[in-house]
């Protein structure tokens, strides 16, 4: 309670109530017709933040708070200021929202009551705001059943709101909905609606099935039969008042129509009031059915422009899914492109390789017929100088002819010159036009240790190797062998892949 209390005396509880005090003081000015004090309130809460909406009878202030704007009747009504100023301020007050407030029956009676108001005035606009404001308070309006239902319970009936009181189809429509809710044995709500019925002047005969105004109207109460077959209500009372009119008073009540009391014409009057009555309620249908039409026209075009923007970002998605196609085509034929400037940088590596191949391999049999003719040359020196050693030791008489003719035929068996084929280095076939600048230096240095013997340096080993990984990252895997074989048989270096690294022999 304390806590309660404390919140209601807070500064943001206390400006919301002098706002809701001043809004109610300026709506009692303007029914007074007192248009300058009036207009000072309204520049008072001007300069507060606080704006009003006439038109749909509410209020917003630069803080985010939000109020309802009472209307004449509730004045009129005689309900105390003080009284709607609270209505207003203790939800507020208490940390409630406007959903959270629930109105009796009085409240709700009157707001229905400005709905219908405005709607029989062709005042769609206001009438959505009134309906709007009631859902706001969990309060349902059922047209076509003519009754309104809260969510805390509370219901009533929509009758005697238009001017000349109850009217046949606001009868008719409620006597059908009481014999629905007597079926499916809802008796309260069948109570409620007799109850009201009786306050409006219409009373219930259920023995004798008809129902009966104060003013002389009567109309036959539906059978159950005629409810469970879905009949029409408008179409009934339609029909029911033709008949009437078209028969006499005694078989009007015969049938169980509208019989009205008196001379032919008060039956006229009536009579008339009838189809003035049934034709504004035709009116005010076909004017509703237009106000609705309006809406659904305004939702189609809603829903138009909503097809006609996703028809545009469709459009664009499938301009960026074809942007990205081409990229992705583009891609492909620059990679296959590479793929093949890579396949012939590699076979013509091959081919460069195997050529170096067979030409290392000459050039070391080549070494080797130069070894074996230097070895023999050697041996020959070596019988030559023996022999002539024999031939200063021995004295001519001495000497055996057979063995000299033995070491002369030796010498020169052995002295004969080993012929060898001559045979030169093969050139390399793959043109320059397939070679790249690496491709042409590997073989040079390759070559060139080859020929001369010589022993390679670091730095080369390494650009060897690293042109081999080149290759093998190209997935030319044939022409990088090679390369491995050239560097192990013509310069004597080993690789060593799982331990990275490369040693000469």
């Amino acid at each position: 309670m304390e806590e309660a209390r404390a919140r209601s005396r807070s500064p943001r509880s206390e400006t919301y109530e002098e706002i809701v005090r001043l809004v109610v003081m300026r709506t009692q000015a303007r029914l007074q017709k007192d248009w300058n004090l009036a207009d000072t309130i309204r520049t008072k809460l001007t300069e507060m933040g606080v704006t009003l909406f006439d038109k749909t009878n509410s209020w917003h202030s630069k803080t985010g708070q939000t109020g309802r704007i009472p209307a004449f009747s509730e004045l009129d009504a005689g309900q105390p200021i003080e009284s709607i100023i609270q209505e207003q301020v203790m939800p507020q007050a208490n940390g409630l929202s406007m959903s959270d407030v629930v109105l009796d029956d009085s409240q709700i009676r009157l707001l229905v009551e400005q709905l219908e108001q405005a709607r029989a005035q062709k005042d769609f606009v206001r009438s959505d705001e009134l309906r709007d404001e009631l859902k706001t308070y969990g309060v349902e309006v059922f047209d076509n059943e003519k009754m309104w239902r809260a969510k805390n319970g509370l219901a009533g009936c929509i009758i005697g709101y238009a001017e000349g009181g109850a009217t046949d189809l606001e009868i008719t429509t409620l006597v059908v909905q009481r014999e629905k809710a007597r079926q499916s044995s809802d008796f309260g709500t069948a109570d409620l609606i007799r109850n009201e019925l009786r306050t409006a002047g219409v009373e219930i005969y259920d023995k004798e099935k008809v129902w009966k105004v104060g003013d002389g109207r009567q109309g036959p109460v539906p059978t159950w039969q005629w409810i469970q077959s879905g009949g029409d209500v408008s179409a009934h009372l339609q029909a029911q008042q033709q008949q009437q009119i078209m028969l006499s008073p005694d078989m009007a009540m015969a049938m169980g129509m509208v019989q009205v009391h008196g001379n032919d014409a008060m039956q006229a009057q009536v009579a008339d009031q009838h189809i003035q009555d049934t034709e504004q309620a035709e009116q005010d249908q076909q004017a509703e059915q237009n106000h609705q039409f309006e809406q659904i026209q305004q939702l189609q075009q809603a829903q138009q422009l909503q097809v006609q923007q996703l028809q545009q970002l469709q459009q664009a998605q499938q301009a960026q899914q074809l942007q990205l196609i081409q990229q992705g085509q583009a891609a492909q034929a620059l990679k296959s492109q590479k793929a093949n400037e890579a396949a012939a940088i590699g076979t013509a590596m091959g081919q460069a390789l195997q050529s170096m191949t067979v030409q290392a391999e000459l050039q070391k049999q080549q070494q080797l017929q130069q070894a074996q003719l230097q070895q023999q040359q050697l041996q020959q020196l070596q019988l030559q100088q023996q022999l002539q050693s024999l031939t200063m030791a021995a004295s001519p008489e001495l000497l055996n002819e057979y063995q000299l003719q033995q070491l002369q035929t030796l010498t020169t068996t052995t002295t004969a010159p080993t012929t060898t084929t001559a045979t030169t280095i093969p050139t390399i076939t793959t043109t320059e036009a397939t070679l790249t600048p690496e491709l042409q230096k590997a073989m040079e240095i390759m070559q060139d240790c080859a020929a001369s013997g010589r022993i390679p340096q670091d730095s080369e080993i390494d650009w060897l190797v690293g042109i081999r990984e080149k290759l093998r990252q190209a997935k030319d895997f044939a022409t990088a062998d090679e390369i491995r074989n050239a560097l192990r048989n013509n310069l004597g270096v080993e690789l060593y892949e799982k331990e990275k690294r490369w040693a000469t022999a």
